[in-house]
């Protein structure tokens, strides 16, 4: 069995986040949240979604 990657791995996740993330989502969620973190402008079920197809 092949090693798994974590770089790759993560990679991964960041261009499939980025890529069907939406930044005006994002904006108001990280303002809800009274944070400076960077959100991905994603629902919990949309991220749990790519999580688990990589």
């Amino acid at each position: 069995m092949a090693a798994i990657d974590p770089e790759a791995v993560r990679s991964a996740l960041v261009a499939r986040f980025r890529a069907e993330g939406d930044p005006t989502r994002a904006k108001s969620q990280q303002a809800y949240m009274k944070t400076t973190m960077p959100f991905w402008g994603l629902s919990n079920a949309e991220g749990r979604k790519i999580c688990r197809a990589a």
